[in-house]
């Protein structure tokens, strides 16, 4: 008896702990949120909820979020119709592209946006319709619901890092996603912080190539886009990027297996090695901290701007840029 007091207090001053320190949302999957970002169509693809905002927090950087009527990452409704003399570019992609952990204005898209126009002196647009925790189908998938709609003038691609390449795999994610939604209702933050830590060991948290299939249809899926845009006459532009943090420090020179799956394709590549610390965000190592995401799009635009591939290398450093970063000047890091 003593033992059972003994613990019922311990989980009572945790949970009591966790009360003080978290709302029942902060725990939820994204989801299952009310507010939630993302959700999965009838079709099985990720999609980014209509008109939502959110902020969220990356160690000491805070970063906001604002999606438009139709789920892009843009303030304000995208007209069909361009500005005259302006340039539009679709940018597809998933977290990298969207700017998971990054400031709303300050996305690889938004800040190509604005190099590119300076470089041509002429106006830019770049639609972010980047969505995290998509794949190279859903990219494809997007791209045919919008090309005819918003009458681009090129296609910006993000390298896919998840591996949700069809129906059928979209169907597992779902699945997934339903399988953790039917665990036992509640609001005790013990369960919710729990099952947060318990469910990636459960799952990956995306649909994982089946088992033989290969990557055979994530470059299937690009090979397709980038066909029909080159049928369209417009220009392919594609970013090689690394997939986490110690790929990168250990030396990324880009992706050869890109490079050859659409050379045939009149794809031009461009990317950056992000090898500094300070490219990544604070406590998210997953994704580029603003100053990655500047580095990165400063690549890009030189590409767009000069009609040209341009090797993956070091440059622009992510110390040296204007955007925050772990251990650059004013921001701390969130670990050693």
């Amino acid at each position: 008896m003593l033992g059972l007091g003994v613990t019922a207090l311990l989980f009572a001053g945790i949970e009591a702990g966790l009360r003080a320190r978290y709302k029942p949302e902060a725990l939820l999957f994204e989801w299952e949120r009310p507010t939630g970002l993302i959700a999965t169509s009838d079709a099985g693809n990720i999609v980014t909820q209509p008109n939502m905002k959110a902020t969220r927090t990356d160690g000491p950087y805070t970063w906001r979020i604002s999606l438009n009527d139709l789920g892009f990452r843009e303030d304000a409704p995208v007209p069909r119709s361009k500005a005259p003399g302006s340039l539009r570019i679709l940018a597809f992609g998933d977290s990298w592209m969207f700017g998971f952990s990054v400031d709303q204005g300050a996305t690889i898209p938004d800040v190509v946006e604005l190099q590119v126009s300076e470089a041509l002196g002429r106006p830019v647009e770049v639609i972010n319709a980047g969505v995290f925790g998509s794949g190279a189908f859903d990219m494809l998938t997007r791209y045919r619901q919008m090309v005819d709609v918003y009458h681009p003038d090129g296609i910006l691609l993000g390298q896919p890092h998840n591996a949700a390449h069809s129906r059928s795999l979209a169907a597992s994610r779902a699945t997934w996603y339903r399988s953790v939604r039917e665990g036992p209702a509640s609001t005790w933050r013990t369960y919710l912080l729990v099952r947060r830590w318990l469910a990636p060991l459960r799952s990956g948290m995306y649909a994982e190539i089946a088992q033989g299939e290969g990557r055979e249809p994530e470059y299937q899926d690009m090979r397709t886009l980038a066909q029909d845009a080159h049928k369209r006459g417009l220009p392919v532009w594609f970013i090689q990027l690394p997939n986490r943090l110690d790929q990168a420090l250990s030396g990324f020179t880009g992706s050869e297996d890109w490079t050859t799956e659409l050379a045939a394709e009149h794809v031009l590549f461009a990317g950056h090695s992000l090898g500094e610390r300070a490219c990544w965000g604070f406590e998210d190592i997953g994704h580029p901290s603003a100053a990655g995401a500047f580095a990165i799009a400063t690549t890009v635009s030189r590409m767009i701007a000069e009609k040209q591939s341009i090797p993956v290398g070091d440059t622009p450093r992510c110390v040296d840029g204007p955007a925050p970063g772990p251990g650059k000047p004013g921001w701390e890091w969130a670990h050693p």
